[in-house]
């Protein structure tokens, strides 16, 4: 017995030494982390991660609010970790600048060909680019918001689903006046709008290529959108709809919670927002017809072939620090964080364990106590940059026509002249795009002379000095 327990003991500690020299032999990389809510600082999904990677990965993490403070504090006493985030134009340029980030295109060539070939064109063309150097990696695959379509309507009227201004208009007329809902009643509309949001606004708009808040080139200078060539053609869109009664007749004051309740209800045909809400979160719950209605996306050109969906602008990134010991390490981790595997175990945790799919490509269902999003979370789901991956396991999981609707976006994209600096002489800047869009919408006046009297206002207040300026940023930015 005694020689038993003697060859036990050696046994136990040679194991305990092998799996010491084996954690000691994995590379240590850290990172700064801020998120909603804490994980436990041991927990499955992050000792899952290390053990597929084999690294060793130690994240700080922080709440969100705290990031600043903690970042600051870091790099003042020169340990900032291997990882971390930054966003803007000013703060990247800062970190550039100062030789805080390292260029990263070397060790994607070798590390990274997941995250080339998911980041595709949008690895060297974005703000945190300089030279034709990388320094940051997009944090955030993009949100769109698309043009929802009832195609139960749509089949109801024998009508095919509009792609150009002509056809979108006459689909919101027979959903105004033809009793698309079968019940005999007229209490349809075309269009779903409201000033109190106003990405219900913005459909028009793109339709004819004027990208609603974002910089535009004219004439060799960078404009307001609402100074866009085709900005009087959306107008007169929006002027025919409204006069004709075939959108929301109250849009300047109906409060957007009002409108969404008749988006449920069933009076609206069209909606304009995010697929994520309108398609997916809102099944089953808030939609009160029965049957449950059946929806599709569409993009809407106008005659000359311009229009769609305004690009979401990547202002997040993580980058590697130049102070980091193990760069080829760093970027291996996030390498597989961006594959479709690590995507999947850093968002939903560990498939059998904390989750699994209802059917391949439709939803999954978190099991036993990780339903309860705190536990999941505390386990270490949604901490580790879920989002670093463009169209991840958050897209997989999304209802079938929800995945359309982004994947058609992504293929109409409108372009525009964005600018990251804001322009010194914004900020005295009073003019309301937004009140003159309604203005326009309702007037019974000669509209056009009406948007001259307030581009002049503009111009003559702070909108010349405002073009110049952002032309001047747009030509260093870019």
């Amino acid at each position: 017995m005694k020689r038993l327990m003697t060859l036990l003991l050696a046994l136990v500690m040679l194991l305990g030494m092998t799996s010491f020299a084996e954690d000691e032999a994995r590379p240590v990389v850290t990172a700064l982390i801020a998120t909603s809510q804490l994980p436990a600082e041991t927990n499955t999904i992050l000792t899952e991660l290390c053990e597929r990677t084999g690294i060793d990965f130690r994240p700080t993490m922080v709440e969100n609010t705290s990031y600043s403070q903690k970042y600051n504090t870091l790099a003042a006493a020169g340990t900032l970790p291997d990882i971390v985030a930054f966003s803007g134009y000013s703060q990247a340029m800062e970190l550039i600048e100062h030789g805080v980030l390292l260029p990263l295109n070397d060790l994607l060539e070798e590390y990274g060909q997941e995250i080339i070939a998911n980041h595709g064109s949008l690895l060297y063309d974005n703000l945190a680019v300089v030279d034709g150097k990388v320094y940051g990696l997009i944090n955030g695959g993009g949100r769109y918001n698309m043009l929802m379509v009832r195609q139960d309507w749509l089949d109801a009227l024998g009508l095919d689903v509009p792609t150009t201004t002509d056809e979108f208009l006459e689909v919101l007329r027979a959903f105004t006046f033809d009793d698309p809902d079968g019940d005999g009643e007229a209490d349809t509309l075309g269009y779903a709008a409201t000033m109190q949001f106003m990405a219900t606004m913005t459909c028009v708009l793109s339709a004819y290529g004027v990208p609603y808040g974002r910089p535009v080139q004219a004439d060799g200078q960078v404009v307001p959108y609402f100074m866009h060539p085709n900005y009087l053609q959306a107008i007169e869109f929006f002027r025919t709809m409204y006069q004709e009664g075939l959108m929301e007749p109250d849009f300047i004051t109906i409060p957007n919670m009002s409108c969404l309740e008749k988006l449920w209800n069933g009076t609206y045909g069209f909606y304009y927002g995010d697929p994520i809400g309108t398609t997916n979160n809102w099944f089953p719950g808030r939609y009160t017809e029965d049957p449950k209605p059946v929806m599709t996306y569409t993009t809407i050109e106008n005659e000359e072939g311009v229009g769609c969906v305004v690009k979401p602008v990547y202002e997040n990134f993580i980058g590697i620090t130049s102070s980091c010991k193990n760069p080829e390490a760093a970027m291996q981790l996030l390498n597989y964080i961006t594959s479709v595997e690590g995507n999947q175990l850093t968002y939903a945790g560990i498939e059998g364990v904390h989750w699994a799919w209802k059917e391949e490509g439709s939803g999954i269902v978190y099991l036993d106590k990780y339903a309860d999003s705190t536990a999941h979370r505390d386990d270490g789901g949604y901490m580790y940059w879920p989002c670093l991956r463009m169209g991840g396991m958050e897209r997989q999981i999304l209802t079938p026509v929800t995945q359309y609707g982004y994947a058609l976006a992504e293929e109409h994209l409108l372009d525009d002249a964005y600018i990251f600096t804001r322009p010194e002489v914004d900020k005295d800047i009073t003019f309301d795009s937004d009140a003159m869009l309604a203005s326009l919408i309702v007037s019974e006046g000669d509209y056009e002379a009406e948007y001259k009297a307030f581009i002049d206002e503009y111009l003559t207040n702070g909108g010349s000095t405002w073009i110049e300026e952002a032309t001047e940023i747009y030509a260093a930015e870019n």
